[in-house]
């Protein structure tokens, strides 16, 4: 698991405190406490050194079988796949947030650009019919006499189209203000 082998260990070049990383010797110590005096250490994760300087996470635990707690066993895992494991699903699951952001933006977008269509058709609508009620109102007034009286409608119905494109308006401030919704009559 660490990469050294019996003899040197057999030889005391290499010790299990020597396998421990400077920021774990603190959760050692309490080990060996906990061990010496309850007989047992639960098991707890921690990292040793490998012979190549690189760390493997592992799982420790131990067990006196006397009083004297001068016998005993103990285990080490390795979970080095365990972790990698783990960081692909944390990897997977940040892909996954991030695909979800993606989707709600695309959401966001497209809405955005039914909403700008609709309003745009139920602007244009009055305002086209505006426009065409000034056109026949400017022919009105060219008849060779004009007709005042088809004049004056022509104007009505401007003001009825101008206004009626100004309460869409309206209903569209009123929806981004959070305001209290009015009767909508999209017409």
């Amino acid at each position: 698991m660490v990469g050294f082998d019996r003899e040197d260990l057999v030889s005391g070049r290499v010790r299990w405190t020597d396998l421990t990383p400077p920021e774990w010797r603190d959760l050692d110590a309490r080990a060996v406490a906990g061990l010496k005096m309850a007989g047992r250490l639960p098991p707890v994760e921690k990292e040793y050194f490998r012979k190549d300087g690189s760390r493997v996470p592992v799982l420790i635990g131990s067990a006196a079988f006397d009083e004297q707690r001068d016998q005993g066993v103990a285990f080490v895992l390795d979970l080095t796949e365990r972790k990698r494991a783990e960081a692909e699903v944390r990897e997977s699951e940040r892909r996954v947030r991030e695909m979800q952001m993606e989707v709600a933006h695309a959401n966001r977008v497209a809405t955005m650009g039914q909403l700008t269509a609709s309003i745009a058709h139920e602007v244009n609508q009055p305002i086209a019919a505006a426009v065409t009620n000034a056109e026949a109102a400017l022919r009105w007034l060219g008849a060779r006499p004009p007709d005042l009286e088809e004049v004056g409608q022509a104007l009505g119905r401007i003001v009825k189209d101008a206004n009626r494109a100004g309460d869409v308006i309206g209903r569209i401030r009123e929806l981004i203000k959070k305001a209290p919704p009015g009767r909508i009559e999209w017409t």
